[in-house]
């Protein structure tokens, strides 16, 4: 297990480096106006991939017990996230151009000139589907509450700055609270999460849930109704033409936004199971938009003080 963890860690770095280095690079030859449209379908995705995998309904046999394992999240890319409208800044003409998740395709800018620069705009990743997988622990089932902690030690990426992953989950089972057995458990929970990757990304993602579930044979089936918000903050150097009369050169600023991403009602269903120390989960996520979960964990737990 330790060695797993060593591996993922590993593996989340390298990633989360070359994406943060690589998406820099794309975006420091434009204005923060630009960044916001580029980036908007990240933003969102990220917003989904945080504040999804927190559902935990192990059924309420344990007194006590932690798990330890991963989470990870899976959220599909439109069509329709692969481009966006923008004003070309030489000539003013619109343009449809590619977002981050977009297409890996050149397109020069309307009305470009030798003296100007740069000369197209920035290329997609080409992403069809964004994973990413979350190291999670939890313990519980203190009076039917239990706490899911999300995190990763602050790691340096050279002159990126810092990477720093941490959130915390609560969910408690209010039918643990009553006396006599009822058909069905149910409960609410709540979760936030800070994603730093870097001196370039900051993302917050928070969400509050009910959810209602059923034990048949040895799974767990459950749905949930709640809200899902989340931001994720830009801030990276940038040099660009500026094309205003008067000024008519090279410009180097700071580019500085922070981007809401999709937010809303949500909805979704999953499942549960459970053996005496492991745990599986897969859900569903239908609302604000469409992703999917799977985690796995491994853990004791205590039946009963005496």
């Amino acid at each position: 297990m330790k060695k797993f963890f060593t591996l993922f860690l590993l593996v989340f770095v390298i990633t989360s480096f070359s994406f943060s280095q690589n998406l820099e690079n794309r975006m420091n030859k434009y204005t923060s106006g630009f960044g916001q449209g580029y980036t908007q379908p990240l933003v969102e995705a990220m917003g989904l991939l945080m504040n999804n995998g927190w559902v935990s309904v192990k059924a309420m046999k344990d007194l006590f017990s932690v798990d330890v394992g991963v989470t990870a999240v899976f959220v599909p890319v439109p069509s329709a996230d692969q481009q966006f409208m923008v004003y070309s800044p030489y000539g003013g003409s619109l343009q449809t151009v590619s977002t981050v998740v977009g297409p890996s395709t050149q397109i020069e800018m309307g009305g470009y000139d030798t003296s100007f620069s740069p000369r197209y705009y920035p290329k997609g990743f080409d992403i069809g589907l964004i994973p990413v997988v979350f190291p999670q622990a939890s313990i519980g089932n203190l009076l039917g509450t239990r706490l899911t902690i999300r995190a990763l030690p602050k790691i340096k990426l050279g002159d990126l700055g810092y990477i720093s992953l941490f959130g915390l989950g609560i969910q408690h089972m209010i039918s643990s609270d009553f006396k006599k057995e009822i058909p069905v458990d149910f409960g609410a929970g709540f979760a936030y999460q800070n994603l730093n990757l870097g001196d370039i990304i900051s993302s917050n993602a928070y969400n509050v849930y009910g959810i209602v579930s059923k034990r048949v044979w040895k799974i767990n089936f459950y749905s949930l109704l709640g809200y899902d918000y989340s931001k994720m903050k830009f801030n990276y150097s940038t040099t660009y033409f500026d094309p205003t009369p008067g000024y008519n050169q090279m410009r180097t600023t700071t580019a500085a936004f922070e981007t809401e991403g999709k937010n809303g009602l949500k909805f979704g269903i999953g499942g549960s199971a459970e053996t005496r120390f492991a745990r599986f989960n897969a859900g569903m996520t239908f609302l604000p938009k469409f992703c999917f979960n799977l985690s796995m964990g491994v853990g004791a737990g205590i039946k009963k003080l005496f």
